[in-house]
């Protein structure tokens, strides 16, 4: 049975990391969260990042905001991780994102790499070549 993994806010990951996430070690390393999963916070920018086999998959702004990125690594625990902080299926071997835009009817959207959802549920649309 696959481990339960949880996700969380933004403050909520502040809160994880404490006073500690300003450190030089925790900054470079990370705080582990799941099985090769680390919270890690750029110390540079407000941003959190949960990185998995040191890919970033989830980056989490102030504003409430989410941005996903698979790295070209499309799997389940990819997904699963994912799936924690926004709802993330997949149909017919493809992935989707599903959100309430405003609180309204929900709304399902192709995942894209670097698709970012903001705290009403919006989806910024992805930029064309």
């Amino acid at each position: 049975m696959a481990k339960s993994f949880d996700g969380f806010t933004y403050q909520e990951g502040l809160d994880r990391l404490g006073k500690q996430r300003r450190t030089y070690r925790l900054a470079q390393q990370g705080m582990t969260i799941g099985r090769n999963t680390t919270l890690m916070h750029n110390i540079n920018t407000p941003d959190l990042h949960v990185m998995l086999h040191g890919h970033n998959i989830v980056t989490l702004y102030p504003d409430g905001a989410v941005r996903l990125d698979s790295c070209g690594y499309r799997t389940a625990t990819t997904k699963h991780r994912m799936d924690a902080f926004v709802n993330v299926f997949q149909r017919n071997h493809e992935w989707y994102v599903e959100t309430a835009p405003g609180g309204g009817n929900i709304k399902t959207t192709p995942f894209y790499d670097g698709i970012t959802i903001y705290a009403d549920g919006t989806v910024r649309q992805q930029a064309v070549a």
